[in-house]
């Protein structure tokens, strides 16, 4: 069975839900990103809600070099956003996870592991918005990289959950999307949550066979809702 990533160039590729996602009081998000940008502090976005929603980009505000910021809701400065700096740590495929718990705390995973959080009292809704990946809502800040397995929950994950994610496992509990992006051909991923909020692929978005491996080197192999197979 063979596997597939999305390959984006940085210029004017990015995918796109079909319809809104829900709003969001607490949410966790999760993608394997392998960056070609590494080195650098560009600004990109890999996910991106409504406006200053559910934004999780590398460089800019307070990440720096080769850093990851997330603006889970309500920017307003740097105050409600949270940095990892030096939080991708070379060019090779990695596991990126957050989360933003209402009015508690907000968190970054590298690998199953936590790298940066801070408490905070933000307690406004997301606003119910198509969900970006590989570039703003409103356009530019476009993705030089491949990205696979985008996942968004409507409840807190916990360190352990991103760990199993991590390792290729499948959790549904939660799921509002998620994409397994596994078609190899075509412009349509379908969205393995119960939504059935599909991805289209717009630009020159391109499947790829570069794909995350495990620590054994074997690439990841999935059946939809099942997890992994090796």
């Amino acid at each position: 069975m063979s596997s597939y990533s999305i390959d984006l160039d940085g210029g004017n590729d990015y995918l796109k839900t079909d319809g809104n996602l829900p709003a969001l009081t607490t949410f966790s998000g999760a993608f394997f990103l392998k960056w070609d940008d590494y080195g650098t502090s560009n600004l990109q976005f890999i996910f991106a809600g409504a406006q200053e929603q559910i934004e999780v980009h590398t460089g800019g505000g307070g990440a720096g070099v080769n850093g990851i910021r997330i603006i889970p809701n309500t920017y307003g400065g740097g105050a409600n956003a949270l940095d990892a700096t030096d939080a991708i740590p070379d060019g090779d495929w990695h596991h990126y996870g957050f989360h933003f718990e209402s009015n508690v705390d907000m968190a970054i995973y590298r690998d199953g592991v936590e790298i940066a959080s801070k408490t905070h009292s933000i307690s406004t809704n997301t606003t119910a918005a198509p969900l970006y990946i590989g570039r703003r809502a409103g356009g530019n800040y476009y993705v030089d990289g491949k990205i696979d397995l985008p996942m968004l929950y409507n409840r807190k994950l916990s360190e352990a959950e991103f760990a199993s994610l991590a390792a290729g496992n499948s959790i549904t509990s939660g799921l509002v999307f998620g994409s397994e992006l596994e078609e190899g051909s075509g412009t349509v991923s379908d969205d393995i949550s119960t939504n059935d909020n599909d991805l289209t692929l717009y630009g020159g978005a391109a499947w790829s066979t570069d794909v995350p491996t495990l620590g054994g080197g074997a690439a990841l192999h999935r059946d939809v809702g099942l997890g992994i197979r090796i």
